[in-house]
C-alpha cells in the first residue's frame, strides 16, 4: 500500500515532466500564478488541463479547460 503512494506521484511527475520544468524555469523568471477562471486553453502554453467526464455514457464532456495560469506581471 506505501509503495501506492508512493508510486502515483512519481508516475504523475514523470509522465508530465515537460510541464513541471518549464513551470521551474517561468518562476525563476519571475511568473507567478493567477487565477483566470474557467477559460479554453492556449495553444501556445504548456498546462495540465480539466475536462468534464460523463460516467454514464463513458465519454468526455465539453471543451478541456484551465483556471490558472503561470505569467509574469507586466
Amino acid at each position: 500500500m506505501l509503495a501506492l503512494l508512493l508510486l502515483l506521484p512519481l508516475l504523475f511527475y514523470s509522465v508530465n515532466s515537460d510541464f513541471f520544468d518549464q513551470v521551474d524555469k517561468e518562476r525563476a523568471e519571475g511568473a507567478e500564478w493567477h487565477y483566470v477562471g474557467v477559460k479554453e486553453l492556449d495553444p501556445a502554453a504548456k498546462s495540465l488541463h480539466l475536462q468534464c467526464y460523463d460516467e454514464e455514457n463513458d465519454e468526455y464532456c465539453g471543451d478541456p479547460y484551465i483556471l490558472w495560469k503561470l505569467k509574469k506581471d507586466k
